[in-house]
């Protein structure tokens, strides 16, 4: 769906409110995210996938910097929160990436938890990490099911 404007509604003041500067662009997914006093969610523009931040304090947009993944090959980006972190579920066709932003605001501070192959029912539901052990295990959220995966095996 195209956004071409955003507004927040006040319930101190009852009312909505027009937030300047949001530039358009497509916004991907459903899932938005709040992390390190910013909304976050995916969007797709000029470039082929980008996470938007929008601080509540400044009213400012921000664009998040990516980790270096395979881009051309990316179906889906979803973003979560895992250990207090912005994170970010690359969906590709053939599995999903799981990356964390050790430090916000820093793309190159970006590492891959989980790497998840042969992703059941991948086609028809959107998977969703919710959470990564230490050791790489990964719980995974399909809708009303919890599924565990061992990323060291895939």
């Amino acid at each position: 769906m195209y956004i071409d404007d955003v507004k927040i509604y006040s319930l101190r003041s009852n009312s909505w409110k027009q937030i300047e500067g949001w530039p358009g662009a497509y916004v991907a997914g459903s899932t938005i995210v709040f992390v390190a006093g910013s909304f976050h969610w995916p969007g797709r523009s000029k470039h082929p996938w980008f996470i938007a931040s929008l601080n509540l304090a400044t009213e400012m947009y921000n664009e998040v910097p990516l980790p270096r993944y395979n881009v051309d090959a990316l179906s889906e980006l979803m973003v979560g929160v895992l250990r207090g972190c912005l994170c970010l579920f690359c969906n590709y066709t053939t599995h999903l990436d799981v990356w964390m932003m050790q430090e916000y605001g820093v793309g190159e501070s970006c590492t891959k938890l989980a790497c998840i192959m042969d992703i059941e029912n991948y086609k028809y539901e959107t998977p969703m990490p919710i959470y990564v052990s230490e050791i790489g295990t990964v719980v995974m959220n399909y809708g009303s099911t919890l599924k565990l995966y061992d990323s060291n095996q895939s």
